[in-house]
């Protein structure tokens, strides 16, 4: 427990220090003319690297590029909102992360790339919901979808996290188990082990990398990994233990991420589940059917 308190605190001091290394955010003139990679996205807001390697946080009315997507974007300041009271200053925030806020006028992908087309899905009548479940990319998703989906609190479903690399891991080491049973028959269990839990580990890497690398897949990925490589050797999932050791290695690759509300808000969520989810399991009685269980 001492550890993983130490790794948790350690890695916000960590961030915390090193965030105040990076450039000024810019002051732009009204409008102006930028060049630069989106560094992080989430719906209709994403952070841009500019070129000198200050970063400005940009608005997009009808919804961000992916991350990774090398962009030049006409922008004006953007304009104040309404807060209720005692809600996070979003401005502070920014300044925090040494970013600031920006509404985009037009934008374009320089490059020539574009988004990418799954032929079988072009014929769905929801195409942009399962195209944002599969790769958190909402910008297809119809206006008043967007609506229902904020008004139902579902929203988050179409943000890539925990959710999406499990099943994707899971579904993976599952298929690799099934596939590898023969190899059981060997003198050595040992291929019949480490093949599932490599393969699972490749599809978690590989779909955090399409995805573009949002902070709620990052802590993912690294805490499958913790959790594969634990299994294969015979050691005990401890799983405060990964989630301390994967804020450690975000902030240390990304020492900015201590002053996102998505680092904050995908750590917080896993350490209340951690937390809450034991003291429930408590008042399930002990001959409660195995399937209510599992619920």
């Amino acid at each position: 427990t001492v550890s993983v308190a130490a790794a948790l605190v350690g890695s916000f001091l960590i961030g915390s220090a090193s965030v105040a290394s990076l450039p000024d955010a810019p002051e732009l003139s009204n409008p102006a003319y930028i060049q630069g990679i989106v560094r992080s996205a989430s719906r209709t807001s994403a952070v841009v690297s500019l070129p000198d390697g200050a970063g400005v946080a940009l608005w997009f009315p009808d919804g961000a590029p992916r991350p990774g997507v090398s962009l030049a974007a006409w922008v004006e300041p953007a304009r104040p909102f309404v807060q209720m009271p005692g809600s996070p200053s979003g401005p502070q925030d920014d300044l925090r992360a040494h970013v600031r806020r920006y509404r985009v006028r037009q934008w374009c992908v320089l490059g020539g790339a574009s988004s990418p087309r799954v032929p079988i899905l072009e014929d769905a009548e929801h195409r942009g919901v399962i195209w944002a479940l599969l790769t958190g990319d909402a910008s297809e998703i119809a206006e008043d979808t967007l609506v229902l989906l904020r008004e139902t609190g579902t929203a988050h479903l179409v943000a890539i996290s925990g959710m999406h690399v499990g099943l994707v891991s899971g579904g993976v080491w599952w298929l690799a188990w099934w596939l590898c049973r023969p190899l059981s028959l060997l003198p050595t269990p040992q291929p019949a082990r480490s093949v599932p839990a490599l393969v699972s580990f490749l599809a978690a890497v590989l779909y955090g990398n399409a995805v573009g690398w949002p902070v709620s897949t990052e802590r993912a990925v690294w805490m499958v990994s913790l959790a594969l490589f634990a299994r294969l050797m015979g050691r005990t999932v401890r799983l405060w233990n990964f989630l301390g050791a994967a804020a450690w290695a975000i902030t240390l690759f990304d020492p900015a991420q201590v002053g996102r509300v998505s680092f904050q808000l995908s750590f917080g969520a896993v350490v209340g589940i951690l937390l809450v989810s034991p003291r429930f399991m408590r008042l399930i009685p002990p001959d409660t059917p195995w399937v209510l269980r599992w619920v």
